[in-house]
């Protein structure tokens, strides 16, 4: 726990250091101090203080101080003053009975550092001490001194600018009280502050980061006025007591181009209310509307999104669809689109977190499962275990998680619901509206579609045991992250035939890739094939697509105008990764495809003859399915591993008139079927040449081998949960 400024401690009567020593609890690192005793000799004859309206019973007060250079800090301070009234406080003869000083909470103090008990009089108390060379009550020896806590010194009233030198020879008699703990365990669940995740449209102006946005309503029937610094809100024709309520927030139309937004304090009747800021400006007659405010935090302007925090939707009044939303500061507008769920793929947790080895911090995490018919639902058994403070970003790979807007948790009653206890154990639901600090919302609202649940235990009892396990804030820091994935790469051309957009030199459709630097070889050294060695993680409902961009330096195109050639898995293609083990690697080998794939098949027959450009169509017209410049397969159907690839220079309705003669014997005759491809200027294994890599230039010029290569990998899957992973990618270009 860290120190706190307490500025009313503006002076003090007494400052009493101690030593925090280890050896005193057992060697611990810490300790937690939950009261402390002191011994009062005399209360003052007149014990009542005139605090200004009326008197009140003098008192003591008390808090610890950090010690440094063995001088009291008194701006650090671990708690507020603790204070005890006279008529709570016993007073001794002979330093018998205690008055005990305990602290909200239990203060954690590093061990073996000195520390000071600031002690603050209304009125003029005594208290009892130890002094070097006086007599102990009740006997006729002298006090050889404090011994219970080593180092201690006493310092007299002062000020915090103004310390006195300490009383060398002098300690008062005090007791720290420390925790000491057995065997025990708790739970203590986290829940997601109030977020809205909306796609907006009709965007007009530029939204503020921070500013609050607030959903357009009708206004409310009547008119209010109001006074600049005054909190009462005057109504005439108003009907506060049934429109509204406290806690509920309204925005006013302070004039023509102001609109501030306020939280309902009080109600006194329908035409008489409070809020908690004060107007800044006057105004005798204007509007209101009772609405629901969210502030913004992030915004992507390409993709339209909204995110809003701080969000106090209800069943009542929620963020919807074609909904119109307003920024108070900047005036802008938008109208929602979708409200929508953000994706949580994977996560990280972090608090401020002490375990000791007699205990232990183990958590589950939980967040809304999205079903096959698109509603959500919290289901217990789906869960993951998490590591606070873990160094590794967590996948949630066992089910669809989404954190949903809160205005879609108000009316999801198969969340998380917590009503039974009257809320959640954070202050979800509270918190500031604007930098007037104003509470907004309640405590008690339910449904939560995003839960951490914190096991803190002592697994065993064990004697002197001062440390426990324990999150010391009242808040996890929860990071979610969303796998930006999709399961489509392709697009129909105006033919209705499918295409990979990917092959295209330009951004293709898919959502994740990686593209590799480009490898240029040495001079005149040329590859006539490619391959790519591929170690990753690939589930049954995910794949990985591979590109490769070639370039023959020979062709006067640019190597980044070249298109991607899709690659074909050499081996293992339909082997998949486990998906109960995310560290099931394959290693994978790819290469070129002998052509491109099929665009479609003409009807009909051709017939080829050796050494001739033209092939003849047999029951097909063959210009109603080729056309110059495209790029067709020759091959036997009864043997289609014999083909050759050509560019078609014309075509009519007999004849295709190739651009180049036919060489291959395994083609030539009659009964030969041809095939339009999808892609013209992909590479490909040419199986008339030795299989050496092949590539036509926007110009349809041929040309064999190439001397640069880049690699492009496409991480497909139907869901963001359960994504693809590379470990280790290797390119080689090698000879055919």
């Amino acid at each position: 726990m860290t120190s706190i400024p307490v500025t009313d401690v503006s002076r003090f009567d007494y400052v009493q250091t101690f030593y925090a020593d280890a050896d005193r609890v057992n060697g611990a690192s810490d300790m937690s101090v939950t009261s402390i005793n002191l011994y009062i000799k005399n209360v003052p004859a007149s014990s009542s203080i005139n605090t200004g309206t009326a008197a009140r019973d003098a008192g003591i007060s008390i808090t610890i101080c950090d010690v440094e250079n063995n001088q009291p800090v008194l701006s650090k301070c671990y708690s507020p003053l603790i204070r005890k009234p006279a008529s709570a406080v016993y007073t001794s003869t002979d330093a018998s009975i205690p008055t005990n000083f305990k602290f909200n909470v239990p203060i954690k103090l590093p061990a073996n550092r000195k520390y000071g008990i600031v002690i603050v009089f209304e009125d003029r108390f005594e208290l009892w001490y130890n002094r070097v060379g006086e007599k102990l009550v009740g006997t006729t020896l002298a006090s050889a001194g404090s011994t219970n806590y080593s180092g201690g010194e006493l310092f007299p009233s002062g000020t915090p600018s103004n310390i006195p030198a300490p009383i060398s020879d002098a300690d008062l008699t005090f007791d720290i009280k420390v925790a000491k703990y057995t065997a025990n365990s708790i739970l203590q669940e986290y829940v997601n502050p109030d977020y809205e995740f909306l796609t907006v449209t009709s965007r007009v102006g530029e939204f503020l980061g921070g500013e609050y946005v607030y959903k357009e309503t009708a206004n409310a029937t009547g008119n209010v006025a109001f006074v600049a610094g005054n909190n009462t809100i005057i109504g005439t024709g108003t009907s506060f007591t049934t429109a509204l309520d406290i806690g509920d927030t309204i925005a006013i139309h302070c004039n023509s181009s102001l609109v501030e937004g306020f939280i309902v304090r009080s109600i006194v009747n329908n035409t008489v209310m409070t809020v908690t800021t004060a107007p800044p400006i006057s105004n005798t007659q204007t509007k209101f509307k009772s609405t629901i405010f969210g502030q913004l935090y992030a915004k992507d302007l390409v993709l339209n999104k909204l995110f809003l925090r701080h969000s106090n939707a209800n069943t009542s009044i929620k963020f919807q669809a074609a909904d119109v939303i307003k920024g108070f500061d900047s005036g802008s507008s938008a109208t929602i689109s979708s409200v929508d769920a953000f994706s949580v793929d994977r996560i990280k947790v972090k608090g401020s977190t002490s375990s000791p080895a007699a205990g232990s911090i183990t958590a589950v995490f939980n967040v809304a499962d999205k079903l096959a018919n698109g509603s959500y639902v919290y289901t217990p058994t789906n869960n993951s275990t998490v590591n606070i403070n873990g160094n590794a970003v967590q996948d949630v790979d066992v089910f669809d998680g989404f954190l949903l807007s809160r205005s879609l948790e108000v009316d999801n009653a198969s969340l998380y619901s917590n009503a039974s206890s009257g809320g959640y154990a954070t202050l979800a639901g509270i918190y500031d509206i604007n930098p007037a600090n104003r509470l907004l919302g309640s405590a008690n609202v339910v449904n939560k579609s995003m839960v951490v649940t914190a096991n803190i235990s002592i697994a065993q009892s064990t004697t002197g045991l001062y440390q426990a396990p324990s999150i010391s804030e009242s808040v996890l820091d929860i990071y979610t992250f969303q796998n930006i994935i999709s399961n489509t790469h392709t697009t129909l051309d105006a033919n209705g035939v499918t295409i990979d957009t990917e092959v295209s030199p330009l951004h293709g459709s898919a959502d994740a890739r990686h593209i590799t630097n480009k490898v240029t070889f040495a001079n005149n050294r040329f590859a006539e094939d490619i391959r790519v060695f591929m170690t990753a993680y690939r589930p049954a409902g995910t794949d990985l697509k591979v590109y490769a961009r070639v370039h023959n330096s020979a062709d006067s195109e640019p190597a980044d105008d070249k298109a991607w050639s899709p690659l074909v898995y050499k081996s293992n293609i339909s082997k998949f990764s486990s998906t109960a083990d995310g560290n099931d690697f394959v290693e994978y080998e790819l290469g070129f495809p002998q052509y491109s794939d099929t665009a479609n098949t003409l009807p009909g027959t051709f017939t080829t003859e050796l050494a001739n450009t033209i092939i003849v169509a047999q029951g097909v017209n063959a210009n109603s399915y080729v056309a110059t410049n495209d790029v067709v397969k020759i091959y036997n159907p009864l043997i289609p591993q014999d083909y050759i690839v050509a560019v078609v220079a014309a075509a009519n309705t007999s004849t295709v008139t190739l651009g180049r003669s036919i060489a291959n014997n395994n083609v030539v005759g009659s009964g030969f079927k041809v095939d339009r491809l999808k892609y013209y200027n992909t590479a490909f294994n040419n199986y008339t040449n030795d299989n050496v890599a092949r590539y036509y230039s926007s110009s349809l010029v041929e040309y064999d081998k190439f001397d640069s290569m880049q690699i492009k990998i496409v991480m497909l899957a139907d869901t963001t949960y359960k994504v693809p992973k590379v470990d280790s990618v290797e390119v080689i270009g090698v000879s055919a």
